[in-house]
């Protein structure tokens, strides 16, 4: 479900919230899809999204989650 409002997000060019910002992050962070969190990050911008500083500052602590476990090490 979540792959399918991310999806129509993307096409239909809706502007993300801060709470739909962050509810996003929070499910994809709390199920570990650090992938999604990437595309999500990689998707937005000043002008399509609006986060909270409090999610900001919690994907700054857990971003290297986001990348590939090759680029970890």
């Amino acid at each position: 479900m979540m792959e399918a409002l991310q999806t129509k997000i993307m096409i239909e060019k809706i502007m993300l919230s801060s709470k739909l910002f962050d509810s996003l992050v929070y499910v994809y962070t709390e199920s570990q899809q650090w992938s999604k969190v990437n595309v999500l990050l990689s998707n937005s911008n000043l002008e399509n999204c609006q986060p909270n500083n409090k999610t900001v500052g919690f994907l700054k602590k857990n971003l290297v989650y986001c990348f590939d476990p090759v680029l970890r090490g």
